[in-house]
């Protein structure tokens, strides 16, 4: 609940730089406000679809912003309609945030550090997961385990 009330603060903080360039959906299944999550971990995915999906685009744009969980696992969902992300880059990125490429300081390392964090708290029981396709927009998803299966 605390990481979801954070991300709106920060949402409502773009609205006002931005001059309502975006437009942000909140959808959270009631339950998982009950979860536990590692603080700061959405606002990266939500900056990212800012900058990276919106970055020099004029249209108004939209974020989805979901979460829903089973019994073993919670999910949280960040979808844009920005520029999304090419195949090839979307490749490179996959790679290095599975350690199968070099690191590169100039692009994902936001995504890198949150994949990191993640592998860190929850070893391979959380997952990072990166969906895009150049012009419809993007969609990156944490899952971690419920439970207070954090290590």
């Amino acid at each position: 609940e605390k990481e979801v009330e954070n991300l709106k603060d920060y949402v409502a903080i773009q609205e006002c730089r931005y001059g309502g360039r975006y437009q942000y959906t909140f959808e959270i299944d009631e339950q998982c406000l009950d979860y536990k999550m590692p603080c700061m971990i959405l606002q990266p995915m939500v900056e990212n679809a800012i900058l990276h999906g919106f970055g020099e685009r004029q249209e108004p744009g939209t974020i989805l912003i979901q979460s829903w969980a089973d019994d073993s696992f919670l999910t949280v969902e960040i979808t844009d309609d920005g520029a999304g992300i090419a195949p090839e880059q979307l490749d490179a990125l996959r790679k290095r945030l599975c350690g199968t490429a070099a690191a590169d300081t100039e692009h994902g390392v936001g995504l890198v550090n949150l994949k990191a964090r993640l592998a860190l708290l929850y070893e391979k029981n959380g997952r990072l997961e990166i969906d895009s396709e150049a012009g419809i927009g993007t969609t990156i998803r944490i899952i971690v385990p419920v439970g207070g299966e954090q290590v």
